[in-house]
């Protein structure tokens, strides 16, 4: 999709009407393919593994392979060959009912072809990024709630806006955002229980995506970066503080007192009560009257 034509699908997407479908998995062999199979609804196709051909009406074809997306509208003819397997893939079903009355600038469009009713595919910039988005929204969508089925179809459109944005400038702002979040997140809350999947969840992330952005920046993952912050809490208390070593462990986030012996040792090169003696040391030289 070139720049244009993504201006105008961004045109349209302002005033129809979206109704998410379905959003599912699946995964095919070598052995399994689709033959003159009429697509339900538009769909958005998310590629995990492994690579096909897709030939739309006889004549459109796409090949998707990992970390790519295909768009294929409704009532096209579609033949699907893996030719590398397994093939694993999510796929985003949905309708888009255009108004009524539509604005001028709708009409133009229309009046040049309903952008809804073409087939593309992207090569994404951050993939892993667009990933975790559909993984949320598959989550979601899969969730017995209705308010789950809401949220499904907020992260649809955020999905959206993310794809034509890496399309259009062929980047995005969530990696530096994201990296702040974290950073601020477990600055505020190092005394509570972190992990991965936790830390990820309450900031609307997936722990893989998380994970992966987090170390690309830094070199190090997130929950090492978390050990750090509370070493480093950990020393000020040591140093600032006659609080006991269980008082300190629990004030850090650590429950047990003698895993954050182990931690502590592992990244001071001492255990913490020997560098409480070595900084009391310290100052009792420093405070002897010099000669």
């Amino acid at each position: 999709m070139d720049e244009m034509n993504a201006n105008e699908h961004f045109a349209v997407w302002n005033e129809v009407s979206i109704t998410i479908i379905d959003v599912w998995r699946n995964r095919m062999r070598l052995e399994d393919a689709y033959r003159s199979y009429i697509t339900p609804a538009h769909a958005f196709v998310f590629v995990v593994s492994g690579k096909a051909r897709f030939v739309f009406n006889g004549t459109e074809e796409l090949v998707g392979h990992k970390l790519t997306v295909q768009y294929g509208a409704k009532d096209m003819i579609l033949d699907l060959t893996v030719l590398e397997e397994p093939f694993e893939y999510y796929i985003i079903l949905f309708s888009a009912e255009l108004p009524v009355n539509g604005s001028p600038e709708l009409e133009a469009v229309m009046r040049r072809g309903d952008p809804f009713q073409t087939v593309y595919d992207s090569a994404l910039t951050d993939p892993l990024y667009i990933l975790s988005k559909v993984e949320q929204m598959y989550r979601s969508w899969n969730k017995p709630g209705v308010i789950d089925r809401f949220y499904a179809k907020t992260l649809f459109y955020q999905f959206v806006h993310d794809l034509f944005r890496q399309i259009l400038f062929g980047k995005t702002k969530a990696a530096p955002a994201l990296m702040e979040r974290v950073e601020q997140y477990m600055e505020e809350r190092y005394k509570e229980k972190i992990t991965l999947h936790s830390l990820a969840q309450a900031l609307g992330s997936t722990p893989g995506y998380l994970s992966n952005v987090f170390k690309k920046q830094t070199g190090i993952s997130p929950i090492e970066y978390l050990t750090r912050i509370r070493i480093n809490k950990a020393k000020e208390r040591l140093s600032l503080t006659d609080d006991s070593l269980i008082e300190i462990s629990s004030g850090v986030g650590y429950s047990d007192v003698y895993y954050f012996n182990r931690m502590f040792k592992k990244y001071t090169g001492v255990p913490p009560g020997q560098y409480k003696s070595k900084l009391l040391a310290t100052r009792s030289r420093e405070q002897e009257p010099k000669a």
